[in-house]
């Protein structure tokens, strides 16, 4: 069982744009190992038995399972401050480079290797999903990331400096706050499966597209409705995207935009299948 951890310390001032900072953490034989801390607002009720289920059954940064299975990274346990405020504790001797950083800091890669590094960040999703009937409801761009290349070969190593074909998976503990990767109909007490694909698909654009979502100032309920649906039509606009990529985008949001009752009742071999043809699809190299 997860459980908190003590004698820990963190640089605040340090944080990513995820907000995930470096600290130290002291074993139990007194010396002091690098670690990540993630930050959430508290430890939810619930949060400590879902998170001890994914570190018995994910992959992480420190075994490796199958390729095409999501990974994430090592947790330890989690922190608590005398404040509201709490970190789940990663075993990562540096910040690892969020999806959020390399779209913006990276040069626009030729379209096939982003439609490559779409399907590849999707099927973690669907794995999550298929391999482990598991949820992750709170998906956003910078909940992915991605480890310093290992190798040492200058010829062979990526001038980023990074493993991008191999995304890890993190934000366990972190809240669905209102945005444009939240569903429209999000409910935090329903903790439906269909909520993390309205998520990966505007995730999937960002990449394709290689331009992250920026809106201004904080907005209301219907503010976020409104760009939601804007943005449900750009994707759909073979104009603006072409044929075959604004087709799959229609087709994968008319499947969400059945009414909730048939996605509820969604066998399992039907969640895996509507993983599949997308994944499917994203194999297409005249796609993007």
């Amino acid at each position: 069982m997860l459980g908190p951890i003590e004698g820990e310390s963190h640089m605040p001032n340090a944080a990513d744009s995820a907000g995930r900072t470096l600290g130290r953490h002291k074993r139990s034989d007194d010396t002091e190992i690098p670690v990540v801390f993630e930050w959430i607002p508290s430890v939810p009720e619930g949060l400590i038995i879902s998170l001890t289920q994914l570190r018995t059954e994910l992959a992480t940064n420190r075994i490796c399972q199958r390729p095409d299975e999501v990974r994430t990274l090592r947790l330890l346990g989690y922190f608590l401050t005398d404040g509201p405020r709490a970190a789940l504790i990663y075993d990562l001797n540096y910040v690892p480079t969020n999806l959020r950083d390399v779209i913006q800091q990276i040069t626009k890669p030729c379209a096939n290797d982003r439609r490559k590094l779409a399907k590849l960040v999707v099927n973690q999703v669907r794995s999550l999903h298929v391999h482990f009937r598991n949820k992750h409801l709170a998906l956003r761009t910078s909940s992915f990331v991605f480890l310093r290349s290992r190798i040492t070969n200058p010829a062979e190593r990526p001038i980023h400096g990074l493993d991008l074909d191999k995304p890890l998976l993190l934000d366990w503990g972190r809240a669905d706050l209102p945005g444009i990767y939240q569903h429209p109909k999000f409910s935090a007490a329903a903790k439906l499966w269909y909520f993390d694909i309205w998520s990966m698909l505007i995730i999937m654009s960002e990449i394709i597209n290689w331009e992250v979502n920026e809106y201004p100032g904080e907005l209301n309920k219907d503010q976020w409705m409104e760009l939601k649906m804007a943005k449900k039509a750009e994707l759909g606009d073979p104009i603006l995207n072409g044929m075959a990529l604004s087709e799959l985008y229609r087709w994968a949001f008319e499947f969400l935009d059945q009414k909730s009752r048939i996605l509820d009742d969604i066998p399992f071999c039907g969640i895996k299948r509507f993983f599949d043809v997308l994944c499917h699809r994203l194999d297409d190299p005249n796609l993007v």
